[in-house]
């Protein structure tokens, strides 16, 4: 029902702008992209969470898909249904910090979940760079995770340094790098739960759980980013 009323509403926004519901616009491209990859990321026979895109199907869907088709609605007046006018560029530029930290939500929260996708064959980046043993080694999606977050936020300043010297980007992109506080707190409880999982003594039906501060962590740190870029581009 939810993607059905999603339907509707792109449609219907896609008809106020090119006077048809149909119309060939970026609107109808990015909710045909969205709707494939959100029936598809478990659906059959597609199943991309289980073949290992589903990560890269949530950050597109709630990045470049999303942020995209949201500009070219948002910016109508100025570019007036005009392809050529539509400054697509500044929407891709910011929507790869939003990208990747969403993606990473969902990475963070495939650990509590990895023995199991792993027994049912969901093939998540989580349990493809796991190291199997008596227990799951996952010092490396763990690695992973830290890296991409630092990526994200070097890809926030570049959001901010490339208005030094071309006509995209903003220099107040740089208060979004703020959350980077909430980053290392992140980063220090992630180290503490890995100690706990690599215990030979762990409760592993209990522990995987209390990684869910850095999940929360996670969620917190993509607002507050999101929310900051968003004030950035306003100013």
């Amino acid at each position: 029902m939810s993607i059905a009323g999603t339907i509707a509403i792109g449609l219907y926004l896609n008809q106020q702008v090119s006077g048809a519901f149909f119309g060939n616009t970026p609107i109808l491209w990015a909710g045909i992209i969205g709707t494939f990859l959100a029936l598809g990321y478990t659906g059959d026979p597609v199943r991309l969470g289980y073949k290992g895109f589903g990560e890269i199907a949530i950050a597109l869907g709630f990045g470049p898909v999303m942020v995209m088709g949201a500009h070219y609605v948002l910016t109508e007046s100025l570019h007036q249904n005009v392809i050529s006018e539509w400054n697509w560029i500044e929407a891709l530029i910011a929507s790869i910090p939003i990208a990747i930290l969403v993606m990473l939500i969902v990475w963070i929260n495939q650990f509590q979940d990895a023995p199991s996708d792993a027994a049912v064959g969901k093939n998540t980046w989580v349990v493809r760079t796991a190291e199997q043993g008596e227990w799951m080694k996952l010092e490396k999606p763990m690695r992973l995770y830290k890296q991409f977050m630092i990526e994200a936020f070097l890809a926030v300043a570049l959001v901010g340094g490339l208005s030094f010297f071309t006509d995209y980007g903003t220099v107040y992109a740089f208060m979004a790098m703020l959350p980077l506080a909430l980053v290392w707190k992140a980063f220090k409880m992630a180290d503490e739960w890995m100690i706990k999982w690599n215990n030979p003594e762990a409760d592993r039906q209990k522990v995987p759980y209390e990684l869910l501060l850095v999940n929360v962590s996670t969620i917190g740190i993509h607002f507050l980013t999101g929310i900051l870029l968003a004030v950035a581009y306003i100013l």
